[in-house]
């Protein structure tokens, strides 16, 4: 089971133009998507944990997005 809301999921496609999305393919974007926010995780808590802090901050979320 997703994390990620499929309502909201599915009211951003729309909001991008999608007219219709069937709910299949909302549970499969939504676990795609879960999984990209997981691997992305791990990365941010390697950053926070060499740079010995415990708070993540804007910059580890940009560094982490534009790699």
């Amino acid at each position: 089971m997703s994390l990620i809301k499929k309502a909201a999921l599915k009211e951003m496609l729309k909001i991008n133009g999608v007219e219709r999305v069937s709910d299949e393919a909302v549970d499969m974007y939504s676990e795609i998507l879960e999984a990209i926010v997981e691997a992305d995780a791990k990365v941010i808590s390697s950053l926070v944990t060499h740079a010995k802090r415990v708070t993540v901050k804007p910059v580890d979320i940009k560094f982490v997005a534009g790699n």
